[in-house]
């Protein structure tokens, strides 16, 4: 099993004979600590063997579903069809034994109305969450009716006030430009020099999460709340593990 004492290299020997483009590759890099760190816990305090999960925006790579996948879980991956019907995510999904599941439009996942109730014990919403900006009520909705009783939803993203990356954190780069007389968010150079389509429209921190979620229902409970210390930047990520999701939007 992939663990978070393993390293990159360890998960790149999963993409063997992948035909990933750099950028793919370059991604795969920087992102491979915080991924390992999200699904070792996951395994560790979870048990995810043999567990049904859902990756929601789990990416073209499918990192999170690759590894989860190889510590014996039962994995559907979803996102846009443009990202999931390319060769790449074919091609690990047919090697690792993970489902496919391409939609249209995250915010109403109309797909998975096929799915029947409680089909997965847990939904993974990693790294998700500071790129949207629609209403999520309808999004949720569709994903708590396939979350069994009991099941869990994992949300990961970047900690706005990680303690432990002062020099990278985002909230200290934003003081720090404000008092060089600098505006928040990306240098110009690094907005020049980087192409991205995934802008981050907030970054969170915990109590805004806390706000977020007791904002869609009052049954909301955050079960643990934890910093995963993973090689990304700028800085670790916050999981937030959700009990009672399930009552989140009541079907009946």
């Amino acid at each position: 099993m992939i663990t978070a004492k393993n390293t990159v290299s360890d998960l790149l020997s999963l993409y063997r004979s992948i035909d990933l483009t750099g950028e793919a590759r370059e991604y795969l890099h920087i992102q491979a600590g915080r991924c390992i760190s999200t699904c070792d816990w996951m395994a560790t305090t979870l048990g995810i063997k043999k567990a049904r999960i859902l990756d929601v925006g789990c990416g073209s790579i499918l990192t999170n579903s690759v590894l989860l996948a190889a510590a014996g879980a039962d994995v559907t991956a979803l996102d846009m069809a443009k990202g999931l019907c390319s060769n790449p995510a074919k091609q690990i999904a047919e090697r690792m034994g993970i489902s496919l599941l391409p939609c249209n439009a995250l915010e109403s996942l109309s797909e998975l109305t096929e799915k029947p109730p409680n089909s997965f014990d847990v939904v993974l919403f990693a790294e998700v969450i500071e790129h949207i900006t629609f209403n999520p009520v309808e999004m949720w909705t569709r994903l708590c009716r396939v979350l069994r009783p009991g099941g869990r939803i994992v949300v990961t993203t970047p900690n706005y006030h990680a303690l432990s990356a002062a020099r990278t954190g985002q909230f200290f780069r934003d003081v720090k430009n404000m008092i060089l007389g600098r505006s928040s968010g990306l240098r110009i150079e690094r907005l020049l020099e980087y192409r991205t389509y995934s802008h981050h429209w907030k970054e969170y921190s915990a109590k805004d999460i806390r706000t977020y979620f007791s904002s869609l229902s009052p049954d909301l409970c955050i079960q643990n709340l934890l910093g995963l210390s993973c090689n990304v930047k700028p800085g670790g990520a916050v999981c937030y593990s959700i009990s009672n999701a399930s009552r989140l939007f009541p079907t009946t």
